[in-house]
């Protein structure tokens, strides 16, 4: 038996001009150049998926064909509209661009536009995804469009048109399709529920509006996804399960735990979130979002955020910002963004966000620049007070002393070729219990061979032999001997009085320092 079901995206695609969404400022234009007799021989729709473009250009499509429009809306009752809707028109053809993206397939079309149309007023191409043609393929299209025939129509459609040459875009009337703002997209899914004959709850319709970012056709497969899942009444706890987002309420308890300097709370929040399931990086970038909105907030630009948030979560954000400064925000924000990009890269993700947390619990200073001046007219009395005795520094406890021809034997049976390099090096032994140090001064030139990958490879294997994590540190004796030199130059420059005075003054920690 045939699956007679159709999904909510093509169920409820517009049938006319007035039932799109968010985009009346094409809508307007579009309806008043069919109303004026004004139509373009070339379209360029333009934006992000699931936001109109296809629909639009099918609803051009049909409005300029029509048999009885009325106030450039198509009827959708006479024979011209009832084909075009169901694809089976000869004279209004779409085609996909990414599999047809060759010079014969333009070819054939610009050979097949040249012809009247059968029993259209027009012949329409609309071509999805333009963008993927090949350069061959828009060249040949370029000639048609400088003299395209009469009742000749192309409607192009695309999410990357930074990918079109300006040749084909110059000989367009383009239009940029909006993302749908939040309350936009719960609006009309709450009207297809209605209709649908399903009860859910506005919480949950605002979640999946959320989780569909700006895209209404994306909002239409989740709710159906959702609904397949649940059944006709539905909550949020149902679409969490469905989607897998993350709770936005736990990301506000991970920032307040951050703005009050509470390391446990942010951790064990990190620890729910990972026995959970969830994936660092999208914990990472929900802290990001978090600290851009409050940025937002506290350079009261709050209003800007009332299309994307509820009312419930931007009270959240001002209760937060009025324990911080617009400096502490962008701080957190950067820190946070660091974050998630490191996170991206690191073999210890979960690791690398927790440590980035600590970090960020260690509030940001609000010293003026005005306060650490006067601050530093005091150096020369701090300068000359006693130094106060230093605590005993404890010494890590040493590793088990790796064997370094167990772990080439370890890299050759996961790489031989990585394994013909690292065997030309040498091994200089374990330093401080944690740093596997690799000698490779007698072969400089293959040091540009060695990538990050290969160095996770080693971590991996020495943590498999040996059970601990261990740093890698490549040598080549030359340029040791010109960091050593840096080292004692930077020991220098610390130990110096004013420096010393400065760092205690300002309450600051050293993070770096350049030598040229």
């Amino acid at each position: 038996m045939l699956n007679s079901y159709q999904v909510l995206a093509r169920k409820w695609r517009p049938a006319t001009f007035s039932d799109v969404k968010g985009q009346d400022h094409i809508i307007k234009t579009l309806k008043n150049s069919i109303l004026n007799n004004r139509t373009a021989s070339a379209y360029l729709f333009s934006g992000s998926r699931g936001v109109g473009k296809t629909s639009v250009a099918r609803l051009l499509a049909k409005a300029l064909c029509c048999q009885n429009p009325k106030d450039a809306e198509p009827c959708n009752e006479c024979k011209s509209c009832i084909e075009i809707s169901k694809s089976a028109s000869i004279d209004v053809q779409e085609i996909d661009g990414a599999s047809n993206n060759g010079v014969d397939s333009v070819r054939e079309i610009r050979e097949n536009i040249m012809y009247p149309p059968v029993s259209e007023k027009y012949r329409i191409y609309i071509i999805d995804e333009v963008h993927m043609l090949s350069t061959s393929a828009f060249n040949a299209l370029l000639k048609t469009l400088e003299e395209p025939p009469a009742h000749g129509v192309f409607i192009f459609a695309t999410t990357e048109p930074a990918k079109i040459p300006q040749t084909i875009v110059s000989r367009c009337q383009s239009f940029d399709f909006k993302k749908l703002t939040v309350d936009a997209i719960t609006a009309t899914i709450k009207d297809i529920t209605d209709k649908e004959g399903v009860t859910a709850a506005p919480e949950a319709l605002y979640a999946i509006a959320r989780e569909a970012r700006g895209s209404l056709r994306d909002s239409l497969s989740i709710l159906d996804q959702v609904i397949s899942f649940a059944g006709k009444n539905f909550g949020r706890e149902e679409v969490k399960s469905v989607l897998g987002f993350i709770d936005r309420s736990m990301i506000f308890d991970m920032a307040k735990s951050i703005v009050s300097s509470d390391p446990r709370t942010a951790l064990t929040l990190s620890r729910k979130l990972f026995d959970d399931g969830y994936e660092v990086k999208k914990v990472a970038d929900n802290l990001v979002d978090v600290f851009k909105e409050l940025l937002f907030v506290k350079n009261g630009l709050g209003d800007l955020l009332g299309d994307m948030l509820p009312d419930h979560e931007i009270n959240e954000l001002k209760n937060i910002a009025q324990s911080i400064t617009s400096a502490d925000a962008e701080q957190w924000f950067y820190m946070a963004h660091e974050c998630a990009e490191e996170t991206v890269k690191s073999s210890y993700a979960w690791t690398m966000f927790d440590v980035s947390l600590l970090s960020m619990c260690s509030k940001p200073s609000n010293a003026s620049v005005s306060e650490l001046i006067s601050k530093l007219g005091n150096i020369d009395k701090i300068t000359s007070a006693p130094t106060m005795p230093t605590a005993e520094k404890k010494t890590l406890q040493p590793r088990q002393e790796p064997e370094w021809n167990s772990v080439l034997k370890a890299v050759y049976s996961k790489d031989k070729e990585m394994g013909e390099i690292l065997h030309k090096f040498t091994y200089s032994g374990l330093e401080d219990g944690k740093t596997f140090v690799v000698d490779c001064s007698d072969h400089p030139e293959l040091i540009s061979n060695i990538t990050q990958k290969v160095w996770s490879t080693i971590q991996e294997i020495l943590y498999e032999l040996y059970g601990g994590m261990y740093k890698i540190d490549m040598r080549n004796a030359a340029v040791m001997q010109r960091v050593e030199t840096k080292l004692k130059t930077k020991k220098d420059l610390l130990d110096k009085d004013t420096v010393k005075g400065a760092i205690q003054v300002m309450g600051a920690k050293v993070k770096n320092v350049k030598i040229y």
